[in-house]
């Protein structure tokens, strides 16, 4: 019997279309992010959510390993198609937490896939973000309830963008999107 290639065409062209559709979501949130960066900085942490999302798909939909990294560049490349001053903050953001998606399953050897551990990178990369954030925001002259609800949302957005991405990929699944791909 022929060995199954771990990153097959069939998982790669998933790992695209996840990375497209989430690069053009990327592309125009990036614009957004401007408006309100410049307007209401205190609801910047919950855009950031959204950078998850390509990862957490293709890792809930193929349970594979590499799949959040790829998926995550691809969209990247996507996103800075639109924007391509911004290229530095679309593949930095992209490998950074393709990585921290990464790292967790690594830990596991790629064979556990506890709905748990879909969890641990953004709770831990919304607060990262959040914090290296702060400082560009200027963040200490908020008032002490404002600073809270500024980083609760830098934690809570990637946390409910990860519970989003995961009910998109079940619902992927359902359809049969992931028919040959997933690994057993």
């Amino acid at each position: 019997m022929a060995r199954k290639s771990l990153l097959s065409t069939r998982v790669l062209l998933t790992c695209a279309a996840i990375g497209v559709a989430a690069g053009l979501v990327s592309a125009g949130l990036a614009y957004a992010s401007f408006l309100i960066s410049a307007t209401i900085p205190l609801l910047y942490g919950a855009m950031i959510g959204v950078y998850f999302l390509p990862g957490v798909i293709a890792q809930s939909l193929l349970r594979m390993p590499l799949v959040a990294l790829i998926t995550n560049m691809l969209s990247a490349l996507v996103g800075l198609a639109f924007a391509p001053h911004l290229a530095a903050a679309f593949l930095g953001t992209a490998l950074l937490i393709g990585i921290l998606q990464e790292l967790i399953f690594v830990i596991f050897r790629y064979r556990r896939w506890d709905t748990w551990l879909f969890y641990v990178p953004p709770v831990f990369g919304g607060l990262a973000f959040g914090l290296l954030v702060w400082t560009t925001f200027d963040a200490e002259r908020f008032t002490f309830a404002t600073q809270l609800i500024y980083l609760s949302l830098f934690f809570l957005s990637p946390v409910g963008f990860t519970l989003i991405g995961r009910g998109i990929a079940a619902a992927l699944g359902r359809a049969g999107v992931s028919g040959g791909t997933r690994r057993r």
